[in-house]
C-alpha cells in the first residue's frame, strides 16, 4: 500500500511522454521518487525510467522498463539496479565505515510476482570486491519476499574485509568483523532469503571449501537456516541460528557441529599457533548450543556459552 503519493511534472499529451518526481509513503518510511516514461509505441508499450531513494536510507533503486497491458493487466521487462552508498559505521565497530554493495539483474513479470535473472551481486569497493551471480523470485502482495540462489567460484575474505595483518590472523576476530558487516548490510525493504555456494573462501591465511549457507534477512536481523563449510584440520563445520543486533553489540544464538579430523591443525588455524603449541592429538566430534556476542568495548572481548 503507498500511502500520501505525490507527483509533480508535465505532461505533453495523453499519449506522453510523463517527466516529474514525486514521493509515497510505505510502512510510515518515505520514498522520494524520479520517473519518466516515453509516448505509448504503437503496441501499447510505455518506456519507464524510474528512481527510487528512501529518506532515512543510504539505497537508490533505478528500473529501466518497458510496460505493456496484457489481458487487461500489466507486465514489464528490463533491467534493475539497488545500490548502497558507503556509510558510517556504529559507535564501537572495528571498521569506521560500512562498505558498499550494488546489485544489477534483469527483471521480468507482472503485478503479482517477477522473475530477476542475470542478477550480479558487488559487496566492497571494485579492488576487494564480493561477487555472486544467480537469480531470484520477488513476489509481491501483503508478504513481499525475495528467494535467490547466488554462486561463486572464489572469495578472499582477508582481502575485503581489509584488517591488520595481525588480526587478520586471527580467524575469530575476523568472522566477528565479517558477521557486523553482514548483518549492517542485510537491511533490507523486503524480506530476502538467500542459498549462497562459494567452492573456496580464504579466511585467516587458509582456505575453506565447499561454503554453503541458506539465510533469511529481515528488519530485525539474520536467520542462518544452515551454513555449512570444510576448514583446516580436515574439519566439517555446521551452524545454524539467529544472527541480530543487541545493545552490547552483535549477537549470535544457534547451534553449532563440528567434526574434527587434525584438532591440532584446527586450533593452529584459529588461535595463529604451530600445530606443536596447539592441544589435541585425536580426531573430535562435538555439538552444542552456542551464545555469543560482540561486546563494545575497548577489549573486544566475546562471550560464549555451551
Amino acid at each position: 500500500m503507498l500511502d500520501k503519493v505525490e507527483f509533480h511534472g508535465e505532461l505533453r499529451s495523453l499519449a506522453g511522454p510523463v517527466k516529474g518526481d514525486g514521493s509515497f509513503v510505505v510502512a510510515g518510511q518515505t520514498y522520494p521518487y524520479r520517473v519518466s516514461t516515453s509516448r505509448v509505441a504503437d503496441d501499447g508499450g510505455v518506456k519507464v525510467r524510474l528512481a527510487v531513494e528512501p529518506v532515512d536510507a543510504p539505497l537508490t533503486a533505478e528500473a529501466d522498463l518497458t510496460i505493456s497491458i496484457e489481458r487487461g493487466a500489466p507486465r514489464s521487462e528490463g533491467g534493475i539496479q539497488v545500490t548502497r552508498a558507503v556509510g558510517r559505521a556504529p559507535a564501537g565497530a572495528p571498521s569506521l565505515i560500512i562498505d558498499s554493495w550494488r546489485v544489477t539483474s534483469r527483471v521480468k513479470g507482472d503485478s503479482t510476482a517477477a522473475l530477476l535473472d542475470q542478477i550480479e551481486l558487488q559487496y566492497g569497493p571494485d579492488d576487494r570486491a564480493i561477487k555472486l551471480k544467480g537469480n531470484a523470485n520477488l513476489t509481491f502482495g501483503r508478504r513481499p519476499e525475495v528467494n535467490g540462489v547466488l554462486s561463486s567460484p572464489q572469495i578472499d575474505l582477508d582481502r575485503v574485509l581489509g584488517l591488520p595483518e595481525a588480526t587478520r590472523r586471527r580467524p575469530l576476530e575476523a568472522i566477528k568483523t565479517l558477521a557486523e558487516s553482514f548483518i549492517a548490510a542485510s537491511r533490507l525493504p523486503i524480506p530476502t532469503m538467500l542459498s549462497i555456494g562459494v567452492e573456496n573462501v580464504t579466511l585467516g591465511g587458509a582456505m575453506l571449501a565447499r561454503v554453503g549457507a541458506d539465510v533469511k534477512t529481515d528488519a530485525d536481523g539474520v536467520d542462518i537456516q544452515r551454513l555449512e563449510l570444510r576448514a583446516p584440520g580436515a574439519t566439517q563445520v555446521r551452524v545454524s541460528g539467529r544472527l541480530r543486533n543487541a545493545a552490547t553489540g552483535t549477537r549470535f544464538e544457534g547451534t553449532t557441529r563440528i567434526e574434527a579430523g587434525d584438532p591440532r591443525a584446527l586450533m593452529a588455524w584459529l588461535t595463529d599457533r604451530t600445530e606443536q603449541q596447539a592441544d589435541g592429538r585425536r580426531a573430535v566430534e562435538g555439538w552444542g548450543r552456542c551464545y555469543a556476542r560482540r561486546r563494545r568495548d575497548r577489549n573486544r572481548a566475546t562471550q560464549a556459552r555451551a
